[in-house]
């Protein structure tokens, strides 16, 4: 199981890196003069967020990842869906209404 992991996470990161370099590539000409190799760090970074973006927006993935978090907590979900605070001062609110009303019904 260990070793499946770490191969779909070098996998991963070879795919990645393979992008980086692909697109770096379209972008830039094949003749490079060493003056113009290295790129300035603003731009590594523009790409890089883009591509992550880009790999977030797969379908595929966010759905293994909303997959794989659903396994990894299940108190998650219920934690989620315990009421907001508000909603809660509300059903208290209406409760002790109900309450209020029955009373004042039995007088």
């Amino acid at each position: 199981m260990v070793k499946k992991l770490l191969k779909e996470i070098k996998n991963r990161d070879n795919n990645y890196n393979r992008a980086l370099r692909v697109s770096r590539m379209n972008r830039e000409p094949l003749h490079i003069e060493p003056k113009q190799y290295g790129t300035d760090n603003a731009k590594w970074v523009r790409e890089l967020r883009r591509l992550k973006m880009r790999e977030r927006r797969k379908p595929q993935r966010v759905e293994e990842l909303r997959t794989s978090q659903a396994r990894k907590t299940p108190m998650f979900k219920q934690i989620q869906r315990r009421p907001s605070k508000k909603r809660q001062q509300d059903r208290a609110r209406q409760f002790i209404y109900g309450l209020r009303v029955a009373r004042d019904r039995n007088a």
